[in-house]
């Protein structure tokens, strides 16, 4: 399965992420995981997100991410989750770095009501983590391709890496300042 990367934000960041080798081989690595995924599969057998979701499950173990982070400072009783968790994140610093590195990580295939808050939560993880100045974050959601939607004969209401990369461009794009990647999916 092709994967590829829309980088979202502005000059400076894509070169935070194209020179930055501890980024760059993380990236490498979730490329890999989602390798040889089949996404017409998923559609025809169970939920896409639920499919990858066991993937990334078993990553993540191996990995030691952490899963369904909390990504807001103060999260009262009573208070659904969903909207302010991500689905994995991990913190890591290489040999040699003097940065802390995160990674955010949601996937997205779910309804396009669902873009602003995913946008949102994204980038809220993003600006926790970077208050400290040795600390740069990067936040990716995988989203299906236009192609992939089609093929996987997912209905209308299913977001594409159009939708998110349109509401980055233009809806959010005054708000969510931090790095965010969509990871598209074919």
């Amino acid at each position: 399965m092709p994967a590829n990367w829309d980088l979202m934000q502005s000059d400076s960041f894509q070169s935070l992420i194209t020179s930055d080798s501890c980024f760059n081989s993380e990236l490498q690595k979730l490329e890999s995981i989602c390798a040889g995924v089949d996404l017409k599969l998923f559609a025809e057998n169970k939920p896409a997100t639920q499919q990858l979701r066991e993937v990334f499950n078993k990553k993540s173990s191996e990995n030691q991410w952490e899963e369904r982070p909390v990504v807001t400072r103060e999260f009262p009783n009573g208070v659904l989750g969903t909207n302010y968790e991500v689905d994995y994140q991990y913190t890591f610093k290489n040999d040699g770095c003097i940065s802390n590195h995160q990674i955010s990580i949601e996937l997205a295939f779910d309804n396009r009501q669902a873009v602003g808050t995913n946008v949102l939560k994204m980038d809220l993880a993003n600006k926790l983590f970077t208050t400290k100045s040795d600390c740069q974050s990067v936040s990716i959601i995988v989203v299906p391709s236009l192609t992939a939607k089609k093929n996987g004969h997912w209905d209308n209401s299913v977001a594409t890496d159009y939708d998110y990369s349109w509401s980055l461009r233009n809806a959010y794009s005054d708000y969510a300042k931090s790095p965010i990647l969509l990871l598209i999916l074919s």
